[in-house]
């Protein structure tokens, strides 16, 4: 039986800090957390749907939030407060999103938490937009969960070495980026849209 010794476990987690320390300092300089990713299909459409209906449903009960989140407040609800969509998410978060955070990142799954996760509603006559920012977070995720055609405008916006690039997924897809860089969500001038939104620490780092 082989024994592990706190002071390696600890040097790994010292040296994961500085390594995550070093992409950071480097964001503008082709850092490997400079890179955003989307990938297709993570959800799939019915799911997305039947996680909507659970949200409203609470939502008429129990009302959105907007002041959670105190520089840059969102019209949302955290998954946590919804027992028939938790189960699910979550474990969406630790068996998909933590791996393609690991692959793409460089970055040990099994030294990342998922701090916040919740629901934002925007909506055209409501909050329609959420400006530039960083999270508190390494680690941020978005997936879009309803059809692009039940509004107008919305993406997320990504800055990227002085110039904003817009990202618009489909229903279902992930957005996943660096919590570091300055990102918002561009405005919606028609409809309502949905998305899930995630926050990833590692080792317990504050950001």
């Amino acid at each position: 039986m082989n024994i592990i010794k706190e002071d390696n476990v600890q040097k790994c987690i010292d040296n994961e800090k500085k390594k995550i320390a070093y992409y950071i300092s480097n964001l503008k300089y082709n850092s490997i957390l400079n890179k955003e990713y989307c990938i297709k299909n993570l959800i799939k459409e019915n799911i997305c749907d039947w996680i909507i209906k659970n949200v409203e449903e609470y939502a008429l009960e129990n009302k959105w939030t907007n002041n959670r989140h105190k520089s840059y407040p969102t019209k949302d609800i955290p998954i946590k407060n919804i027992v028939k969509i938790y189960n699910y998410i979550n474990n969406v978060i630790y068996q998909n999103i933590f791996d393609i955070a690991s692959k793409k990142y460089n970055l040990d799954k099994y030294f990342m938490s998922c701090e916040d996760c919740f629901i934002v509603k925007y909506e055209h006559d409501g909050q329609n937009e959420l400006k530039m920012h960083k999270d508190g977070s390494l680690i941020s995720f978005n997936i879009l969960l309803n059809n692009k055609d039940e509004f107008e405008g919305g993406g997320t916006i990504m800055q990227n070495e002085g110039k904003n690039i817009i990202y618009e997924i489909d229903k279902g897809d992930i957005l996943i980026h660096c919590g570091q860089k300055y990102h918002g969500g561009k405005k919606i001038k028609k409809g309502i849209r949905y998305i899930l939104v995630g926050f990833i620490t590692y080792i317990n780092m504050h950001l």
